[in-house]
C-alpha cells in the first residue's frame, strides 16, 4: 500500500469515527431530552391533578356555592398559569367561557392566552361533580416551550463541541497512526522492490502496539533471512560437491578425444553436456554469492536469449517429430545477468 493509500484509509476511518462519535452524542442528547420534557410533563400533570382534587375536597365539603367562590377567586384573565371551568349540560357556568366542552378524562387543547395575544396548547383535566357538572381546570406549558427553545439551543452547541473535539482527536489519531505505519511501510515496499532484507523498522521507546508489532515483523524478517541464508548454503555445499566429480569426468572424457568416428561424436556430446552441467553448478555457486533478493546485473536484449534458448531445444523438438520456432520482438531489453539466465 502506498503512503496516499494509507492516509485515505486512515482519514477515512478518522471520519467515520467522528460521524460515529456525532450520532451517539445524537441520540444522548436526544435521550435526556426526552426523559427530561417526559419528568416535566408529568410534573404539569402532577400539579393540575392538585389543582383539581383541591377543588373538589372544596366542594366535597362546603358545597357547590363555595365551589363556585372559589372559582371566581382563582379565575384570571387569560392564561397567566391555570385556567378553571364550570359547565352543565353543554353550557358555561363559571369561569373561562373559551374553554371547549370536555368529556372527563386528560386533553391537549388550544386556548387563546391574552398576555401573549396567541393560541397556545394547554393540559386540561375535567372531572364529574357530585351533581353532575364538570368541573375543567387547565393549565398553560409556557415553561414547556422554553424549556424545548433552551434545551434544544444547549443540546446543538453540546453536538457541535463533540462533533469539533471528536474531529480534532480524530485527526490527531490520523497523523499518529500514518507517521507509525510509515516506516512499516518503508520497510515493505524496501523488501518488495529491492530485495533488501538487512532493513528492519525502528521501534520506539513507548513499547506499544505499534512497537510490538514492528517487534514482531522484524522477528519473521530475521527468520526468513536465516531461512535464505541456509537455502544459499545447501545449494553451495550440493553445487560444489557435485561439482568436483563432474569436472573430474570432464577431464576423463577429454582425455578420450583420440578417439574417431561416431564414438568420438558421442564423446563430444557427453562432453558438452558434461560441460553444461558445470556452468549451472557455477551459476547456483554464483547465485549463491550474492546477498538479498535481487542479483546486481546488466542490460542485454532479450530477443537474443530468446533466440539462443530456440536453437539449443530444435534438435530435442526434432528428434520428437515435432516444429520449434522463436517469434521475438527485437530491442527488448531486461537487466540481469546474462549466464545466470
Amino acid at each position: 500500500m502506498t503512503g496516499r493509500g494509507m492516509r485515505s484509509g486512515t482519514r477515512a476511518r478518522v471520519f467515520a469515527f467522528t460521524a460515529l462519535l456525532g450520532l451517539i452524542a445524537l441520540l444522548l442528547a436526544g435521550a435526556g431530552y426526552w426523559a427530561a420534557r417526559h419528568a416535566l410533563s408529568a410534573q404539569l400533570n402532577e400539579r393540575v391533578q392538585d389543582r383539581v382534587s383541591m377543588l373538589l375536597e372544596v366542594e366535597r365539603r362546603q358545597g357547590p356555592e363555595a365551589l363556585v367562590k372559589m372559582i371566581e377567586q382563582l379565575g384570571q384573565r387569560g392564561m397567566r398559569s391555570f385556567g378553571y371551568c364550570l359547565s352543565r349540560g353543554g353550557k358555561h357556568l363559571y369561569g373561562a367561557t373559551d374553554t371547549p366542552m370536555l368529556a372527563p378524562g386528560w386533553h391537549d387543547i388550544n386556548v387563546y392566552d391574552l398576555d401573549d395575544s396567541r393560541y397556545e396548547t394547554a393540559r386540561a383535566l375535567t372531572v364529574t361533580l357530585g351533581n353532575g357538572d364538570h368541573l375543567t381546570v387547565v393549565a398553560d406549558r409556557d415553561f414547556l416551550t422554553a424549556f424545548d427553545t433552551t434545551l434544544a439551543g444547549i443540546f446543538i452547541g453540546l453536538l457541535l463541541v463533540v462533533v469539533l473535539l471528536a474531529g480534532a482527536g480524530a485527526l490527531l489519531l490520523e497523523r499518529f497512526v500514518s507517521r507509525r505505519l510509515a516506516s512499516i511501510n518503508d520497510l515493505a515496499g524496501a523488501v518488495r522492490k529491492e530485495g533488501d532484507l538487512n532493513r528492519r523498522i525502528p521501534l520506539s521507546a513507548r513499547g506499544d502496539e505499534f512497537d510490538r508489532l514492528a517487534a514482531v515483523l522484524n522477528g519473521m524478517l530475521d527468520q526468513i533471512g536465516d531461512l535464505i541464508a541456509e537455502v544459499r548454503r545447501v545449494n553451495g555445499y550440493l553445487a560444489h560437491d557435485l561439482r568436483r566429480p563432474l569436472a573430474s569426468l570432464h577431464d576423463r572424457l577429454r582425455s578420450l578425444r583420440p578417439m574417431r568416428g561416431e564414438r568420438a561424436r558421442q564423446l563430444g556430446q557427453a562432453e558438452q553436456e558434461v560441460q553444461s552441467l558445470l556452468q549451472l553448478f557455477d551459476a547456483i555457486l554464483e547465485l549463491g554469492e550474492h546477498r538479498g533478493l535481487g542479483v546486481p546485473g546488466e542490460p542485454f536484449d532479450l530477443d537474443e536469449l530468446a533466440q539462443f534458448m530456440g536453437e539449443s531445444f530444435q534438435p530435442i523438438a526434432e528428434a520428437e517429430g515435432k516444429q520449434l520456432s522463436v517469434q521475438a520482438s527485437a530491442g527488448t531489453m531486461v537487466i540481469g545477468v546474462r549466464h545466470l539466465l
